[in-house]
């Protein structure tokens, strides 16, 4: 470092004074005034200390001389009011006192009595900069240390934030919490980068909450990881609301909760993992047991979904005035639903014939290998207006209460505006019906039944080659699709 005069004179060797500023380190000291104490240098005004870590400024600072020998001048340097450290990776930390020991390679910051100790730095990964801040009311460093060309160089390898934790993230993500712990990305470090530029925040006591804003989302969680080089954000049980939607007009949020949230925000993807459930206004309450993912596109400042996509056992659940009884599409295998093309598409796990998907409505329930399911949009909701379902469709009524009726065929369409339903049977294969309440058994190409206006009547009508009499093979099959009906077929 290079010694000003005000300084020599502190050592009390007035030969000094004369001599040339002698380097020591990579060290350079200035204040307005200096004193010496023992082994500790004491600076007041304006105090800038060029150091291995980077550059370090304060009204007072206190610098401890460490052991003989040693390479270093000061070990232990005690800033103090209105102390900044810049730090040689761009990154800044503003305090009020900050007490340093380069023995130990920790450091402890604290705010002032109202205010918080905060680290800004920017985070770069390829074309893209992102600017962030960690602020609390008490910061403990772990620094790095290594020879470069003969020098000690420094840098932070953990930054422990505590008490009253924010943290600000790409311009739109604003964080709440007790704790946070950064793992700083450094160049010094030869152990596993794999933690490196990832913020963990957490709560200080169990069964509090850290909290996430992103523009009208709010979200609460156990604990948050942001990870910088992935652009991903990960939520342990995270509940609450999101902004995103189906519709343009569409005002009330999203309401949702999971085991785990991942998002990134680069690609403008949520993956929903474990108990999932979301409550969408435009198309109602979707349930899933393993994952469900949102795509959405930011459209005038608005995140419009542009996909929902759900892996295992999925109940989507949708109310309609017209009807007494929710519409509920239940599905094991994978589903479906395209905000651009209005349809909601879900199939079948192979080879798992029990794991059928399941339709069901006021007054009957399907089972079938794949459905595609219509929406059309109508102000702020989408509405379904048509159901087609392929393989092994099985038929039934599922209200105890009603005459029983069931039938098997190879397709199926539905129109829910119109309550018109029609059976398709493939060439070579026929659909059977049997209604009980009409009295009915009918094998045909197809069968087509629908409403009368005005009224419940059902009218049943076989189109092809129609036949008013069940084999006892075309019996004996509806009797092992349909056991709980034995009795009456």
């Amino acid at each position: 470092m290079k010694i000003t005069p005000a300084l020599l004179c502190c050592f009390g060797a007035l030969a000094l004074l004369a001599a040339e500023p002698t380097p020591l380190d990579s060290t350079a000291v200035s204040s307005t005034h200096a004193a010496y104490d023992g082994n500790a240098l004491l600076l007041t005004g304006r105090v800038a200390l060029d150091h291995g870590l980077g550059k370090m400024m304060a009204e007072e600072a206190s610098l401890q001389k460490q052991e003989v020998g040693k390479d270093f001048p000061f070990s232990v340097i005690a800033l103090r009011k209105d102390v900044k450290l810049s730090l040689k990776s761009s990154a800044e930390l503003l305090c009020e006192t900050a007490d340093l020991d380069f023995n130990s390679l920790t450091g402890v910051l604290h705010a002032k009595e109202e205010g918080k100790v905060v680290y800004s730095d920017t985070f770069k990964k390829k074309k893209e900069v992102l600017a962030f801040t960690l602020a609390g009311r008490r910061v403990e460093l772990l620094f790095t240390k290594q020879l470069q060309e003969g020098k000690n160089d420094y840098d932070i390898e953990t930054i422990l934030v505590k008490e009253d934790v924010e943290i600000d993230y790409a311009q739109g993500f604003h964080l709440h919490a007790d704790h946070a712990l950064y793992r700083k990305q450094n160049s010094l470090s030869s152990e596993s980068k794999e933690f490196q530029g990832v913020i963990t925040a957490y709560p200080k006591e169990e069964g509090a909450k850290c909290h996430l804003i992103h523009g009208s989302d709010l979200i609460d969680a156990d604990t948050i990881d942001l990870d910088m080089v992935h652009s991903t954000l990960s939520l342990l049980h995270p509940q609450g609301l999101l902004s995103s939607s189906l519709v343009k007009e569409q005002t009330e949020p999203m309401r949702f909760s999971a085991d785990q949230l991942s998002w990134n925000h680069a690609s403008g993807t949520l993956i929903l993992n474990g108990n999932v459930s979301i409550q969408e206004a435009a198309i109602g309450t979707i349930n899933a047991a393993k994952q469900l993912e949102l795509q959405y596109k930011n459209v005038k400042g608005k995140q419009l979904l542009k996909r929902l996509q759900a892996q295992g056992e999925t109940l989507l659940t949708y109310s309609d005035p017209a009807f007494s009884r929710p519409h509920k599409l239940l599905s094991h295998g994978k589903m479906e639903i395209d905000r651009d093309k209005l349809l909601a598409s879900l199939e079948s796990p192979e080879g798992a014939s029990d794991k059928q998907l399941y339709y069901e409505e006021e007054e009957m329930g399907i089972f079938a290998d794949r459905a595609l399911l219509e929406y059309a949009e109508t102000g702020d909701f989408l509405k379904p207006i048509s159901l087609q379902l392929k393989g092994n469709i099985r038929l039934f009524s599922h209200d105890p209460k009603q005459p029983p009726r069931c039938g098997i065929a190879d397709r199926l369409h539905y129109s829910l505006a119109t309550r018109t339903l029609i059976l398709l049977a493939n060439p070579g294969s026929k659909v059977l019906f049997w209604d009980e309440a009409q009295g009915l058994r009918m094998s045909a190409s197809e069968i087509h039944i629908t409403y009368e206006e005005g009224s419940k009547e059902r009218m049943v009508k076989g189109v092809g080659k129609v036949q008013l009499t069940l084999t006892s093979e075309e019996q004996h099959r509806l009797k092992q699709l349909f056991p709980h009906y034995k009795v009456a077929l």
